[in-house]
């Protein structure tokens, strides 16, 4: 059995066989000699005499050979034990908050992510599932009330470039597919950044040269751009797409009836730029969309399809834009 002492010298606690009680140990600290108290079993003549006072224990000890070396006590008291597990308790909410602030609350539910025909969750009618054999999970929701960073309802990820086709002019889906754009804007809130690229007759037109915020006053700017732009025409998909690429976003939403041509030289563009690429099809034929899944997918990116009139009933739907 142990006994435990303080050094006489450092104060620290050390323990030593009880078969050394009545003589003398050294520090494993400070290596200072102390004595140790109590009476031993063992007969004081197979060691040295102890001394009478602390001052002769240290001045009069013997070899350093012949004293034992004492153990240290790791645990010094029952204070320090409370204020270790005082501290781990502190460590571990803190780790708990930051992971909780991290992920937050209200976080965005996942959109529709497979084939195959959905609940619209509002009315009951079904839209496909456009996510390229990710799992499918029922949206309960109108995907243009779903909050946090979308498009859609597919989560999307700031900076974002929104490509906007002026030939959906054609099929009267123009002003749908800017409300899309919109809902995305105000969904991303003021934390996000976007900018808003419409192709028409003229080519290719950016809203901006730098970011805008996602906030109310970038809504409008954006809102009034769109209805400015919006014009017929023939229109370079591929060529806006990579002129897109260049303001290095994270990701690029393009809004279209058709497919963009050299979609493997995109994938790789993309990939190196390090750019998802999303694409609403509205009213588009099933070919077209083929091409722009598979870009989707190449750049871990989605593709969602609308007919023109369930869009435009979804949007009625929603909360009115501003």
């Amino acid at each position: 059995m142990a006994i435990k002492v303080r050094c006489q010298r450092c104060r620290r606690k050390i323990s030593i066989d009880e078969a050394f009680a009545g003589g003398n140990c050294r520090c494993p600290y400070c290596k200072a000699i102390t004595m140790v108290s109590g009476r031993s079993a063992v007969s004081r003549a197979t060691r040295p005499d102890r001394p009478d006072t602390p001052t002769a224990a240290v001045s009069q000890a013997p070899p350093t050979e012949a004293v034992p070396l004492a153990k240290p006590v790791r645990v010094q008291g029952i204070i320090t034990l409370v204020l270790s597990v005082f501290v781990l308790l502190l460590l571990v909410v803190g780790v708990f908050l930051v992971v909780k602030w991290s992920t937050g609350t209200d976080k965005p539910p996942v959109s529709n992510a497979g084939p195959g025909p959905v609940k619209n969750g509002t009315d009951g009618t079904e839209t496909p599932g456009d996510n390229d054999g990710r799992p499918s999970i029922p949206e309960p929701t109108n995907p243009f009330t779903v909050k946090g960073p979308n498009v859609a309802g597919m989560i999307i990820t700031s900076p974002v470039v929104y490509v906007l086709d002026g030939s959906l002019m054609k099929q009267d889906l123009y002003e749908p597919a800017t409300s899309v754009v919109r809902y995305s804007i105000i969904a991303m809130g003021f934390r996000g950044k976007f900018n808003v690229v419409v192709l028409n007759a003229e080519g290719f037109k950016p809203l901006g040269d730098k970011w805008i915020t996602g906030d109310e006053a970038g809504d409008a700017k954006a809102k009034q751009f769109m209805i400015d732009c919006k014009s017929e025409g023939a229109t370079d998909l591929a060529g806006s797409l990579r002129r897109a690429m260049k303001a290095k976003p994270k990701t690029i939403v393009v809004l279209t009836c058709k497919a963009a041509g050299g979609v493997d030289e995109l994938v790789e563009q993309a990939k190196r730029a390090g750019v998802s690429i999303f694409a609403v099809m509205l009213d588009s034929p099933p070919n077209a969309v083929k091409v722009m899944k598979k870009l989707a997918a190449g750049t871990s990116g989605q593709c969602r399809q609308f007919a023109g009139d369930d869009l435009v009933e979804l949007i009625s739907k929603a909360e009115a834009l501003p």
